[in-house]
């Protein structure tokens, strides 16, 4: 892994997207557009088809690389789901100070 045996000197995304390239080459899913996407399909990924990369990673007898990505999730997990719940907050108050605004212009245009 790119990031793994440097932790302290890789950001968290750069960690995300080393496990995110990582799980797509084992179970090969779709490829996102834009770096929201592919933390949205990391967290799929990494988190719902864990055992999948488990499973094959056994299946190659290759446990030290399957510990190491254990333990990398394990020490990761917890920050991406965190970082895909602010993204997902972010995104709701955006779309709630849009409508706002639509609302408010309406009514300027409505009183005009």
């Amino acid at each position: 892994l790119i990031a793994y045996d440097h932790r302290e000197l890789y950001p968290y995304e750069y960690r995300v997207f080393d496990l995110y390239l990582f799980t797509h080459w084992l179970t090969k899913f779709t490829v996102p557009h834009n770096v929201q996407e592919m933390e949205i399909y990391a967290k799929d990924l990494v988190l719902k088809q864990c055992d999948v990369v488990r499973k094959k990673l056994i299946e190659e007898d290759n446990t030290d690389l399957s510990n190491m990505w254990m333990d990398f999730i394990g020490s990761d997990a917890k920050d991406l789901q965190i970082a895909i719940n602010q993204f997902i907050q972010t995104a709701e108050k955006e779309s709630e100070s849009i409508f706002k605004e639509i609302v408010r212009k309406k009514r300027v245009l409505n009183n005009n």
